[in-house]
């Protein structure tokens, strides 16, 4: 490119963040997913966990999008979405299901 690009076309957003950027793109999905768990949509963990691997090509190494939550802790979970959605907005509000996953009252594993 252009050596003189970034004199000329300066830019006036701060350098990006790669980790939370990641941690983004991922809490996006698993909120999304979660939803569909509260509202019906996907019925069980499992679902939700292999077509978030099989179906989109969520990470196959988190396990799928509950695991995720569970690897993650959810109440840690839970803070960091509060912390998103205050910085980024309405798409990262967690569903009430999310708030019960860190209160202990739905199970993430499969026993």
């Amino acid at each position: 490119m252009w050596e003189e690009l970034s004199t000329h076309f300066p830019s006036h957003q701060p350098p990006s963040n790669n980790e939370e950027l990641v941690e983004r793109f991922l809490f996006a999905q698993v909120i999304e997913a979660v939803w569909c768990m509260q509202e019906h949509v996907i019925h069980t963990i499992p679902g939700a966990n292999l077509g978030s691997i099989y179906g989109w090509g969520f990470p196959a190494t988190s396990g799928g999008v509950i695991q995720f939550i569970a690897d993650y802790g959810a109440t840690r979970f839970l803070e960091r979405c509060k912390l998103f959605e205050q910085r980024y907005g309405p798409r990262f509000k967690a569903p009430k299901l999310l708030g019960e996953l860190a209160l202990g009252n739905y199970e993430l594993r499969i026993t």
